[in-house]
């Protein structure tokens, strides 16, 4: 569980739930339209959509403390297709 002001209820939920996800699937490449919770697969899509705003210096609601949570789990901010 994510604790902290830096984290709001959503995002530290979102965050346990992807983790839950990882330890089942043994990765953290949540599918868009994952059946078993839409919402999680769309906010997988907006962390890598912030992060690439992120980089290009605009604004983001995406921190390094959220960059370096996300990688620590395994997530990858590219995917090959």
């Amino acid at each position: 569980t994510v604790k902290g002001t830096a984290y709001n209820n959503t995002w530290g939920k979102r965050y346990d739930d992807l983790c839950s996800y990882r330890d089942k699937h043994g990765n953290c490449n949540v599918p868009k339209n994952y059946p078993y919770d839409r919402a999680l697969g769309v906010w997988v899509r907006n962390q890598r959509s912030q992060y690439w705003s992120m980089k290009k210096g605009k604004k983001s609601p995406m921190t390094l403390k959220r960059v370096g949570l996300l990688e620590g789990a395994g997530f990858q901010w590219k995917l090959r297709k």
